[in-house]
């Protein structure tokens, strides 16, 4: 048991993060209260934490390519549930903009050409 620094509880030492900069080996703060330190910090630093964040990705990119492809395989039903929502609405923008094509060009043209025609025409004017 060990009493939290800044919410002044006792708690078991399971609710602490260990560190090794404490004689204890645990942190001052409760995992609670560090949580909600480190939401605000990230709140009132939104630059700072995206950095940080970046810089963390960049160097751990290959175990959390692992980390995602170990989670995958374990929650199939959850990321046909992910694919399910996000290819219906990737067909409906396809289709809308399948309309806008064929109402701008006519039925008869290649979606691809009528997409790369409307962009011509947008540079040329």
């Amino acid at each position: 048991m060990k009493v939290c620094n800044k919410c002044g509880e006792i708690k078991p030492l399971t609710d602490y993060h260990k560190s090794k900069a404490t004689k204890d080996g645990y942190a001052y703060m409760c995992k609670e209260c560090s949580n909600t330190a480190t939401n605000k910090w990230r709140k009132n630093n939104p630059d700072k934490a995206k950095q940080h964040h970046d810089k963390w990705r960049k160097k751990n990119l290959d175990n959390q390519r692992q980390y995602s492809a170990k989670w995958r395989k374990n929650n199939p039903d959850k990321v046909k549930k992910y694919v399910d929502k996000h290819c219906a609405k990737l067909r409906e923008s396809t289709k809308e903009r399948r309309e806008m094509e064929i109402k701008m060009y006519g039925p008869k043209l290649p979606p691809m050409e009528a997409y790369f025609r409307y962009l011509r025409d947008e540079i040329s004017d």
